[in-house]
């Protein structure tokens, strides 16, 4: 019961919460919006009222012929134009909720979006966040404006119950009595559907979001060559469909329950409404009232049964919404750390040094980095390299501030990282990563992103391209730096794996930045082009630090310092002369990889690209 009562607290407060959500969206719309539908709920015991004057007035002219016919073609009227004003009125609300509705949208995307862009990396590692967003993305729309409606029309019943009950108490408060128990058993088998149906929601949210992801597996461009040559579309299309028809055999055990239970809890409620009906005919006759008054009271219990239960289920609907509206407020409510009281990064760095580091990924046991110490100087290159699962993609992101440290620290020039905004931090860095992104858009735009400052400023774009020599595919596109990318877009076209990756490199150049990373940037880029990326890159070292990832060592031989990992832990530190000497890993992985070339030495394709 306990339980009960502190979900019911909670809704309550989701529901005060969505309300501040939708008067700040647009206060001017909401407060119109409110006040009509008040006036739409005011004329439904007016039309009753004047209904049954017309009634009487009718019955007068049909028992005297000699009585005027001015009263009763009055109520006509007014009666007319409470309708008229009702229908009038409910269109012109309907049209103020459809555009509040777009600015709803448009409010809550921008919330969602906003929030995302402020979650560390450790909130995005874990599964229950994306839940949240998918829920918020997919729910928190039609949720928010179904309790606007449901606040609506919650206010156009109530004011309607109201003046029903003012009219029927004249007969029988009773009846009144009556009517309003004829409606919670309805009621409460509502909330029971309710809770069971966000239940199932509750627990099918990740199967959902993977069915989601297989579906956009099968349509991806990319992916359309393996899954047809591999056959695995016939296996993802298996899946898909076996968990939906897990669904609907589940679906159609919870739906017979809920069928029966209702169809039970309706043959009782209309059965009362009819014995209710009966009292009021009965006493009716016994008091010699007008057919006018006859027929507006059993409309009235009508109206008023009506009435009550549209309350009710309005009450279950706002239950359920705001059990749906949880979602996005505890995706908001995720804690941020404030950025804006601390200092900016230093663009002049001199030094970020890593002492005693260590690292473990948020809910595992298992350390990733172990005992990392490192100085790494600015104006100077440095290669990781390392078997996979060494832990170098895991160092990048310490170095980016992207996660803390579980022991240790990072400093520059003496000063912990996380004393600096880390916004100013991301500014002053470019960054290329295996998983580069493919952007849907031109190639000006794809290049452009890398510097949002300039992200139309096509002289720099090129210059950055010819910089790669990504300037000489671009420039056999059919509409050359306007050209738009992705197949799965009209009038597009798509780029090879390589094209791609020198389009992320170019991007990674648009702006002058402290720190560079290349995580495996050539892995797609042939021999040739691989040699001109790497002479940019020992250029560039002279104005910041530069760090590449690498597995091919051929790019090694000529960076200031290599660092090898392995196990989480930093095994050697050196020069490629010095660690050749030293006949460690990074000697034994080097020759290995040498000796993989049958006709050709390292030094042999450098002197072949160099001519």
């Amino acid at each position: 019961m306990s339980g009960k009562i502190k979900q019911l607290k909670q809704n309550c407060w989701i529901f005060a919460k969505t309300l501040v959500l939708l008067w700040k969206t647009n206060p001017a719309n909401f407060i119109f919006i409110f006040f009509v539908d008040t006036i739409i709920g005011l004329t439904v015991p007016a039309k009753l009222w004047v209904w049954k004057e017309f009634i009487d007035a009718a019955t007068k002219v049909i028992n005297d012929p000699s009585t005027s016919l001015k009263n009763m073609f009055l109520w006509l009227a007014i009666n007319f134009f409470l309708v008229l004003l009702s229908s009038v009125l409910g269109k012109v609300s309907n049209f103020v909720q459809n555009l509040y509705s777009a600015n709803l949208n448009k409010a809550i995307t921008d919330k969602i979006l906003h929030k995302i862009m402020t979650l560390e990396m450790k909130d995005l590692d874990d599964s229950y966040t994306y839940n949240q967003i998918q829920k918020s993305s997919e729910e928190s729309l039609n949720r928010s404006m179904n309790i606007m409606k449901t606040t609506v029309s919650f206010i156009n019943n109530i004011t309607a119950l109201f003046g029903i009950i003012g009219i029927l108490v004249f007969l029988k408060s009773s009846i009144v009595i009556l009517c309003l128990i004829s409606a919670v058993p309805m009621f409460y088998i509502s909330i029971r559907i309710l809770n069971k149906w966000f239940s199932v929601f509750n627990e099918r949210v990740e199967k959902n979001r993977f069915i989601r992801h297989l579906k956009t597996i099968l349509v991806t461009n990319n992916y359309v060559k393996e899954l047809k040559i591999s056959r695995s579309d016939q296996f993802l299309t298996k899946t898909i469909l076996e968990i939906m028809q897990k669904y609907i055999t589940e679906d159609k055990k919870i739906r017979k329950r809920f069928l029966i239970e209702n169809s039970l809890v309706d043959i009782i409620d209309n059965s009362l409404m009819y014995i209710i009906k009966v009292f009021v005919v009965i006493i009716c006759v016994k008091n010699s009232l007008t057919i006018g008054s006859l027929t507006m009271y059993v409309t009235a219990v009508d109206n008023l049964k009506s009435t009550v239960s549209n309350i009710l289920s309005l009450i279950s609907m706002a239950y359920e919404n705001c059990l749906y509206m949880q979602s996005i407020f505890q995706l908001l409510e995720i804690p941020e750390e404030r950025q804006d009281e601390k200092q900016e990064f230093p663009v002049t760095f001199s030094k970020i040094e890593f002492r005693n580091v260590t690292f473990k990924y948020p809910g595992s046991n298992y350390y990733v980095l172990k005992n990392i110490n490192i100085e790494l100087e600015a104006g100077h290159s440095y290669a990781l390299v390392g078997l996979n699962g060494s832990g170098k993609t895991t160092f990048i992101k310490m170095l980016l501030n992207l996660y803390q440290p579980t022991e240790g620290d990072i400093l520059v020039d003496g000063i912990n990282i996380n004393e600096y905004n880390r916004s100013t931090l991301f500014r002053y860095v470019a960054a290329v990563f295996q998983d580069f992104i493919q952007y849907p858009f031109d190639v000006k735009t794809n290049i452009g992103l890398g510097n949002l400052e300039e992200v139309n400023n096509l002289d720099q774009i090129i210059d950055a391209a010819k910089k790669t020599g990504a300037d000489e595919f671009i420039s056999r596109l059919p509409e050359k730096y306007e050209t738009k990318l992705k197949k799965e877009w009209s009038g597009s076209v798509d780029l090879s794996l390589g094209q791609w990756q020198k389009l992320a490199i170019t991007r990674a150049l648009m702006k002058s930045s402290a720190i560079l990373i290349l995580d495996e940037p050539t892995a797609s880029l042939d021999v040739v082009s691989e040699h001109e990326i790497f002479k940019q890159f020992q250029e560039m070292k002279f104005s910041r630090l530069c760090i590449m990832v690498t597995h091919r060592f051929v790019n090694t031989r000529d960076v200031d310092n290599i660092i090898v990992l392995e196990s989480g832990e930093i095994r050697e530190l050196g020069t490629h002369a010095e660690l050749m000497q030293q006949e460690g890993l990074y000697a034994h992985l080097y020759r290995m990889q040498a000796d993989s070339y049958e006709k050709e030495s390292f030094q042999e394709i450098h002197e072949k690209v160099t001519i």
